[in-house]
């Protein structure tokens, strides 16, 4: 299991990223929103994507972890 967050702030992109809790790129803390522990980053993109329209992943946590 691994914690992750997503931006809680709507990037230049449009979208916002879902991030591993030990993102080399991880924002502040006060501008993310946790998400939880889960078993896969395919599961925490699926609760990001609840809560926001547009979500997507860190490409350095897809890099390191994908």
């Amino acid at each position: 299991m691994a914690e992750f967050y997503v931006n809680s702030e709507t990037l230049s992109t449009g979208n916002r990223l879902v991030h591993f809790s030990n993102c080399e790129e991880l924002p502040a803390v006060s501008t993310l929103r946790y998400l939880g522990s889960f078993g896969s980053a395919e599961a925490a993109h699926t609760k990001a994507s609840g809560l926001y329209p547009v979500v997507g992943f860190c490409p350095v946590c897809q890099q390191k972890h994908g």
